[in-house]
């Protein structure tokens, strides 16, 4: 005779529902979908034709005419700042976003179920101006700085000051301070516009504080023509000091194993 609990024999395996294992999942995951913009970003810089302006962007890399320094410099064949702003902001979500899991879970835990998503997705929004500001900034510069003309010796030169700038950045108090700023919270209204304006804010703060921490590891890319190598260690590098790491002399040590690709 089988024994049994209610109406399941015991010795009978019980049914284990995916679907309800991936809404679980979900539950306790909400930045599932900012991860996937930033594999997506990931994607579309190193797949041409994945989303817009990604063979441009292709072309931005790889092109030996464009092995500048500047950040929103136009692909060969003339893009518009439009162009240039998207490549900036792929970059930017591809590299950033897996850095600030733990604000996104703090938003959507601090909000109400039904708005959970949205309240995601303004911090997202403030989060990226900074970063976007940025950009445009850069752009501005890049136009007035044409850095395609220097010789090759005066880039390689550029580019061992800003790997030494990076690198020093890295051993200050100032970066562990505004790393440490990079976990601070905030008060989030429930609902209405309070709520709005709470979520957009927090983001503009998290934004804020990455742009203070990373700006100078963000330079090496870029000067290394956005070389896929330079950009995945950089990323494990900023993934590993806001997670793992807490020892600012590996940090320094990894960037400068990377050279490298940053003087080809």
């Amino acid at each position: 005779m089988i024994a049994a609990y209610g109406n399941l024999p015991i010795d009978r395996p019980l049914r284990v529902n995916p679907i309800a294992g991936i809404r679980r999942y979900m539950w306790h995951h909400p930045e599932w979908w900012a991860l996937g913009l930033s594999l997506a970003a990931w994607i579309a810089m190193f797949s041409p034709g994945f989303l817009p302006f990604a063979d441009l962007h292709a072309a931005h890399m790889h092109a030996e005419t464009l092995k500048t320094s500047g950040l929103l410099h136009a692909p060969e064949g003339g893009a518009s700042w439009s162009q240039g702003l998207f490549l900036w902001i792929e970059m930017v979500a591809g590299m950033m976003f897996p850095l600030i899991v733990i604000p996104i879970r703090t938003t959507a835990c601090r909000s109400l179920w039904k708005r959970r998503h949205l309240a995601v997705m303004e911090f997202l929004v403030g989060y990226m101006i900074p970063w976007i500001v940025l950009g445009l900034g850069a752009s501005a510069l890049s136009s007035a700085i044409p850095v395609e003309r220097w010789a090759v010796t005066t880039r390689t030169i550029a580019a061992v000051c800003v790997l030494i700038i990076a690198v020093a950045w890295q051993l200050t108090p100032i970066k562990r301070a505004a790393l440490s700023d990079c976990h601070r919270t905030v008060p989030l209204a429930p609902t209405g516009w309070a709520a709005h304006r709470d979520c957009i804010g927090y983001g503009l703060l998290v934004g804020r504080n990455c742009i203070l921490t990373c700006w100078a590891l963000m330079l090496v890319p870029i000067m290394s023509s956005h070389s896929f190598l330079t950009m995945a260690a950089v990323s494990s590098i900023m993934i590993a000091e806001r997670y793992v790491l807490d020892d600012l002399r590996i940090r320094a040590f990894v960037l400068i194993i990377r050279y490298g690709d940053i003087l080809d």
